[in-house]
């Protein structure tokens, strides 16, 4: 709303606030107005409250406060949980004479104190608490003051003290803080700003709502936790989803959201769930067991969660999370990894690096620790022209918000970063998938060489890439079985969109294999070499070969036999466990519309396919490619 009128209050006041009628706004807009006489200065501060994983001072310029108010005193009381948090403190000291004054901070963790505008005491004590003082001459009269401090975990503390002619050192009194930041008598104070429910000012997964309910920072870009998580159970054939949240909030209504087709949506009753109690204000609910859910199945399950905040007539969803479970039987069958592991981190592009080699987020982010831990990432963009594609990351050179991309890896889908239609786009940080993590070594057949053990192979273009699973003097891991070195190949990257053949010893029991992760729906790029290509597919759901984009338009090439045009091969062994071959369409071009559609190569009459031609979304298949590579083969998004 634009203001149009002028309220004027001609009695002593502490502070009105104004509050827009029927506003809907995550942060509401407010304006306090002061005094209208020097004498009605109100002793004491501002303040603004915030929340984050900081190891040293904020930059409170680009954050929004989560609460803001008044205090009689530099106080940490106002604040919503022990651990991670800030403040920024703003008003007015009474200086009585001329003179030189030192000013100090007693904090643990960091604190600073500016006069004037300017920097004077800078206290970064961590995780200890110390005191800084600096002297200054100063006229007697109104200065500004403002404190910052932030405390990361354990204990905290803040205390602004001084000391100058006529007074010993001592803390600030309430008597000489003025609330006024101005000093001057009448002022207002904008202490909110105005935004929409469903504003996503850090460009991650979930919008300004959703991250309120969960109690995250809604302007700083969520890391490591998105929302909604799924895991597969202990007994590694059970489905449990958690999440956490405030336990304070009281006006918000939390449900979990079965989904089923895509267009179906039902809640999960409450039987399901139970809650537990965690530190600082904030518990865990869980759900353990969906798959016993009358709803559900455990071949393949889809969930969201659906926030409602009452008082702002606001509804909003998480992104959606899932399962599914393939079962893996003697002999040779396809599999396919068709979820994407949990995001660990999402923001939009602000800058792409003069030298082409980096993206520069727009929200701060402690990247650089994010990635400590170890393995391979990879960033996608999830909108905009280039949706789809993807970049590996060089975790070693990422900085804070700045990731720093591998251009020349193999599983980046672009060797040059473009130069237009990047920024602004989002994207999502995650870690990849690895051989070890797919496919355990505790639930599947070791032995002390190939022919007795479970095997995994990956195609290259030109051969199977096999690896089995070493069981035998006191090895138990993945290894190659082309070198015959027994190195562990557990951190085996498997990159999105890659197919695997699972070959099983004759006599195991089936495995029945989980996979959890988030729901791909937008676009994906898939690029494809001349020749054989085993691939996944970008969701868990049966797609047709329009909905797949294997089509002309799309750059695929057709002709009037299979040798001559592209081709899909379907293995049989996956439809029909024991069978061996494959059932191969190629893409018919007769030369009209009616004669250009997938058909099977073994119809005599090459009959119209396309409807027949079913992709399972945990397995893999062969897409052979007759022309030259079609390396921007982009998968149309499943809302499409």
């Amino acid at each position: 709303p634009v203001p149009t009128q002028r309220v004027e209050i001609n009695v002593p006041v502490r502070y009105v606030r104004v509050q827009l009628a029927d506003a809907n706004y995550l942060s509401l807009a407010e304006v306090e107005a002061y005094g209208a006489a020097p004498e009605s200065l109100v002793h004491g501060v501002t303040y603004g409250y915030y929340e984050g994983t900081w190891s040293a001072m904020p930059d409170f310029e680009s954050l929004n406060p989560l609460k803001t108010g008044t205090l009689v005193n530099f106080d940490l009381s106002p604040r919503l949980q022990d651990d991670f948090y800030a403040f920024r403190f703003n008003g007015c000291v009474n200086v009585p004479t001329d003179g030189t004054y030192t000013f100090y901070t007693s904090s643990d963790d960091g604190s600073r104190l500016f006069l004037d505008g300017s920097l004077l005491v800078d206290n970064p004590s961590l995780n200890a608490e110390a005191e800084v003082g600096t002297a200054i001459a100063l006229t007697a009269g109104i200065h500004s003051i403002e404190v910052q401090y932030f405390n990361r975990d354990g204990d905290a503390s803040l205390t602004a003290s001084w000391e100058g002619p006529g007074i010993s050192k001592q803390v600030i009194p309430s008597t000489s803080l003025r609330i006024n930041e101005t000093g001057l008598s009448p002022g207002f104070h904008h202490v909110g700003r105005r935004v929409a429910p469903d504003d996503n000012a850090d460009g991650d997964l979930l919008d300004l709502t959703a991250e309120y309910a969960l109690g995250q920072n809604p302007y700083v870009s969520s890391m490591d936790d998105l929302g909604l998580h799924v895991d597969v159970g202990e007994d590694s054939e059970s489905i449990h989803v958690w999440y956490d949240r405030p336990s304070r909030f009281t006006e918000i209504d939390y449900r979990l959201e079965g989904i089923l087709g895509f267009d179906e949506t039902f809640f999960v009753s409450q039987e399901y769930e139970s809650i537990e109690p965690l530190s600082f204000g904030r518990e865990r609910v869980h759900y353990r067991n969906l798959e016993l859910h009358p709803e559900f199945a455990i071949a393949r399950g889809f969930v969201r969660l659906s926030i409602t905040h009452r008082d702002w007539n606001y509804e909003t969803a998480t992104p959606i999370c899932g399962w599914y479970q393939t079962t893996l039987r003697q002999g040779y069958q396809t599999h396919g990894i068709s979820l994407d592991r949990e995001p660990i981190y999402a923001c939009s592009i602000a800058e792409v690096s003069s030298d082409g080699n980096s993206l520069v987020m727009s929200s701060n982010g402690d990247l650089r620790n994010l990635l400590s831990g170890g393995g391979d990432y990879y960033v996608e963009i999830t909108d905009g022209t280039h949706e789809g594609n993807r970049f590996e990351v060089a975790a070693g050179l990422t900085r804070d918000q700045v990731v720093h991309l591998d251009l020349t890896d193999p599983n980046s889908t672009l060797a040059v970063l473009p130069v237009d239609g990047l920024l602004s786009s989002k994207l999502v940080l995650r870690q990849h998938r690895t051989l070890g993590s797919v496919y355990p070594i505790g639930r599947f057949q070791g032995g002390d060489e190939g022919v007795n053990s479970d095997q995994i192979q990956f195609y290259d273009g030109n051969q199977y890439l096999s690896y089995f699973l070493l069981q035998a003097g006191g090895l138990h891991q993945w290894i190659a079985d082309q070198s015959g070195d027994p190195v562990d190949q557990g951190d085996l990257v498997i990159p999105p969109g890659l197919g695997a053949f699972v070959k099983r010893p004759e006599g195991v029991a089936p495995v029945n294999l989980l996979v959890t992760g988030h729901l791909r729906l937008g676009a994906f790029r898939q690029p494809l070499r001349t020749g054989y290509n085993l691939v996944s597919a970008p969701a868990p759901t049966f797609l047709l070969t329009s909905e797949r984009g294997l089509t002309l338009d799309n750059g695929f090439v057709g002709g009037r036999n299979a040798s001559s045009a592209d081709q899909v091969l379907l293995w049989l062994g996956d439809e029909d466990p024991g069978l061996e071959g494959f059932t191969s369409y190629f893409l018919l071009d007769g030369g009209n519309v009616d004669t250009r559609y997938w058909t099977r190569q073994d119809d005599p009459e090459l009959k119209n396919a396309e409807e027949s031609v079913l992709f399972l979304g945990d397995r893999a298949m062969f897409l052979r490619r007759s022309g030259d590579a079609l390396l921007n083969y982009t998968i149309p998004a499943l809302d499409d």
